[in-house]
This record gives structure tokens, sequence and C-alpha cells, in this order.
């Protein structure tokens, strides 16, 4: 039944297969009792995980609200130079280039555009 599926959005079944061969890479972990320092790291992992989770939580809450801050005062105002870049103009633009900020990715282009785009006074 999952095959039907997948053929149905265009994804080939040999590229599925070939994904799940990938998933035998965790078999790997089994084997962490043997060696101790990989065995600290999991260990280590398995202690942080819910943190990092609300952590990740906290992150994407404030990615939105930067988006919806964008959006409210730049949204039309901001015309990039190229389509490939995102702009304000929708939430899913908004949070792309909320989170292409973030990560400091030619952020100086969106400075400059959005500081010649925007009327003062």
């Amino acid at each position: 039944v999952a095959f039907v599926h997948i053929r149905a959005i265009g994804i080939p079944v040999s590229e599925i297969v070939n994904a799940c061969r990938g998933l035998r890479l965790i078999s790997a972990f089994k084997y962490t009792r043997y060696w101790t320092g990989m065995k600290a790291i999991v260990n280590t992992f398995a202690d942080i995980w819910a943190t990092m989770l609300s952590l990740l939580g906290l992150m994407t809450v404030y990615l939105i609200l930067f988006s919806l801050i964008g959006m409210r005062l730049f949204q039309t105002r901001l015309s990039l130079p190229s389509p490939m870049h995102p702009n304000y103009n929708s939430f899913v633009d908004a949070s792309l280039l909320a989170f292409q900020l973030a990560t400091t990715e030619d952020w100086h282009t969106v400075m400059y555009t959005t500081a010649a785009s925007y009327k003062y006074g």
C-alpha cells in the first residue's frame, strides 16, 4: 500500500530502497557497549535531548515572531535583486528570510536592500 502512494507522488521505489539501506547504520549503536568513548557520547545525547528539544521549540517561536514582525514592517517594501531571494510578502518567504538572517547567510544584501527600499519620515 505504501509503494502505491510513493509512486503517486513520483518518487522511484529504488530511491526509497536505497534510503532504507542507510538505516542499517543505526545498528552501529549496538556496539557502543564495547567502545567506552562512543558510549559516553551516546549517553550525553540521551541526557540532553529534552533540553535540546525545548531549545529548538524556542528558536522556532522566535523565527515565527520575527517573520510576523518582518511581514508587518516590510511587506511589499522589500525588493531583493533576484527572485531567488525570499522577501516578506508571504509567511513562508518571511520565515525563510528570518532563518537566512539568523544564520547570517547573505545578510548584508538584505540589510542594504531593506535600507534602500524603506522610506523614512
